[in-house]
């Protein structure tokens, strides 16, 4: 049975189960949105799904008799054979190097016994570190916003929501020092990028592309405005300014129900770039669970997936066909913010697994000196690329904020000094 054809007969079926509860319902109708998305997120990853037949098959039994908790018990059934297809297989990897699953021992994240999670307090755990708060002033530089909100390069002319996420930034560094200026100045970006919103959900851009040519600056933008409100709900200190951000809320429902629509082009556009995949999950995820939306937060969850499957067993994130230092970096930030936001103890483990494998080859690229090697690079620091008129370079702060965030969350005493070194050489050198 296809895909498409279990999809028309679970949805007709969950919504019709005659005089189950409202809620048990809900809760089959939000399994089915995540497997749905997992069984897309195998098939574009080239799995074999014959052998989920017989299972597609009793879910569509178990409606035919309204039989609720049959259905359940399917559910889980075809769940537990993607578990299986996804187990990693003894194979070498591209670069030829021994996969993930023989080159060391499964990490066990701390799901249960960690006291972080949430992104605000890793912030305030490293707040107490000078270094990491020179960190936020570098990337969250005030200057960067002006009184009517425009961040970056739209404060001259308007180019696109992406240059919002600054804002991101800011509210980080107004956490850490309590600065109504600061949180002022990311509340104000937040509501001027909803400000270029169009009624069809997508934002408006001044370089004359099409939305769904643009659609990396919503995401990019998007995802930022997620972790900003998550901060100030975590914290808990500034309810003038969350109310703020809440207000935007409904724009945010209609932004993600353009970007649901179009999730076939982020796809198209962000399939050779992983760091991109994640800005998308991110976004999707975030904002999914703020608007209460399963089914978003699924689609973000399928995201994820697919870059967790397509991590080298080396421990890269390919960017255009190869490694790229900077990207890599950039890729671990948000695995783990997405980690600490994700409720699936599944999928947390895997992120976390991955992240543990992704920093094994980002640390050794980082010499004595601080600086990171951009060697063998495909994107970064070697001239490859550039945006705006300006030549791609090694995005340090990034850099050094993944290692920070690794540093609380697993404990890791040698990516916070790694973190240490990599900021004071940029620093140093501007």
């Amino acid at each position: 049975m296809h895909w498409y054809r279990w999809a028309l007969v679970a949805l007709l079926g969950i919504a019709t189960l005659g005089h189950a509860e409202e809620l048990d319902k809900r809760a089959l109708r939000d399994r089915y949105d995540e497997l749905k998305q997992h069984y897309e997120g195998l098939k574009r990853r080239g799995f074999d799904l014959r052998v989920t037949d017989a299972q597609v098959q009793a879910i569509e039994q178990a409606r035919q008799h309204n039989d609720l908790r049959g259905l359940a018990a399917a559910l889980s059934e075809l769940d537990a054979t993607f578990q299986t297809l996804e187990q990693p297989k003894p194979t070498q990897s591209d670069a030829g190097a021994p996969s993930a699953a023989i080159q060391s021992p499964v990490a066990t994240s701390p799901l249960s016994t960690s006291p972080v999670k949430a992104q605000r307090a890793v912030i305030r755990t490293l707040a107490s570190n000078a270094t990491f708060r020179q960190l936020l002033a570098y990337k969250g530089n005030p200057r960067r916003i002006d009184a009517s909100g425009a961040a970056g390069r739209n404060i001259d002319e308007f180019s696109d929501v992406a240059a919002q996420r600054d804002a991101g930034w800011v509210l980080a560094l107004a956490l850490v020092e309590a600065n109504p200026e600061l949180f002022e100045k990311a509340a104000r970006a937040a509501e001027f990028a909803f400000g270029k919103q169009d009624p069809s959900g997508y934002f408006h851009n001044g370089q004359g592309a099409s939305p769904r040519t643009a659609i990396n600056a919503d995401t990019f933008f998007l995802q930022a405005y997620g972790q900003m409100l998550w901060i100030l709900k975590e914290d808990n200190s500034q309810p003038a300014y969350t109310a703020r951000l809440e207000a935007l809320l409904p724009k945010v429902r209609q932004a993600m129900a353009w970007l649901r629509q179009n999730t076939d082009e982020m796809l198209r556009q962000d399939g050779h770039t992983a760091n991109r995949l994640v800005f998308d999950a991110l976004a999707f995820q975030l904002n999914g669970k703020l608007l209460d939306d399963p089914s978003l937060v699924a689609i973000g969850n399928g995201f994820l997936r697919d870059v967790v499957a397509a991590q080298r067993g080396d421990g890269v994130f390919v960017e255009k066909g190869g490694h790229d230092s900077s990207y890599q970096a950039v890729t671990l930030m948000n695995l783990q913010i997405a980690w600490s936001y994700s409720d699936d103890a599944r999928l947390r483990q895997q992120l976390f697994d991955a992240v543990r494998l992704g920093m094994a080859w980002l640390k050794p690229r980082i010499l004595t000196s601080g600086e990171v090697s951009a060697e063998g690079n495909t994107r970064t620091g070697l001239g490859q690329e550039s945006f705006f008129g300006k030549v791609k370079e090694i995005n340090y702060g990034e850099v050094a904020y993944c290692l920070y965030y690794w540093s609380v969350i697993a404990d890791d005493a040698e990516a916070g000094r790694l973190a240490d070194s990599v900021m004071a050489f940029a620093l140093k050198h501007g």
